[in-house]
């Protein structure tokens, strides 16, 4: 591009850190295990996730396994079936449907407390995810 000069990653980094805007672990974290979940297929599997904002909102951001491209990320005052189902039907219009969706045990994703299906489970079976 014309205009910039690129820079490398550890000198972002160092720059982040400088400013007090990235701390440092002090020991590497635990692994769980080596195992990811990569899919052989795009739109195979796209993964799901709520996660509070600093500013006490959610963002939601689904990611798509095979490439790990993010179709979609938005935040939320609340994290919601409706919002979760809001935000999938925008990146089903933009990226086509995905052939499954994994997401936490989370009320919004899960069985309510009744015991039935949620809305977004709901939502999920009618688009044959």
């Amino acid at each position: 591009m014309e205009g910039f000069t690129p820079i490398s990653h550890n000198t972002i980094y160092q720059i982040l850190v400088d400013a007090g805007l990235n701390n440092p672990l002090d020991k590497p974290r635990k692994t769980w295990g080596k195992r990811r979940f990569v899919r052989s297929e795009p739109n195979d599997l796209w993964q799901a996730d709520y996660k509070l904002t600093d500013d006490d909102r959610w963002m939601l951001t689904y990611l798509e396994d095979y490439s790990r491209f993010i179709p979609g990320s938005e935040v939320f005052d609340d994290a919601t079936s409706w919002n979760a189902i809001y935000l999938l039907q925008e990146c089903i219009n933009r990226y086509g449907a995905p052939k499954q969706v994994l997401t936490d045990q989370g009320v919004q994703f899960h069985t309510t407390q009744e015991g039935g299906k949620t809305k977004f489970k709901k939502f999920c079976e009618r688009h044959s995810i």
